[in-house]
């Protein structure tokens, strides 16, 4: 039967400095799909999804490792 699918991006910090959620949730896109029908989704990842509060208390990214 028809629908509407809600594909969901997680980014998980393999490396970070601090001890961080397991998945953040980082992107959404909703897809209307007819029977037995594919489709591909594209997401955009940028250095801005990435920033986290270090120990240090700054909001910023870090070179890493990154599980999508």
């Amino acid at each position: 039967m028809a629908g509407l699918e809600t594909v969901q991006l997680y980014i998980q910090d393999i490396k970070g400095s601090v001890v961080r959620q397991v998945k953040e949730l980082k992107g959404l896109k909703k897809v209307e799909l007819q029977p037995s029908e594919e489709k591909n989704v594209e997401f955009k990842i940028n250095e801005e999804m990435l920033r986290f509060y270090t120990a240090n208390m700054e909001f910023k990214s870090e070179l890493g490792k990154f599980k999508l």
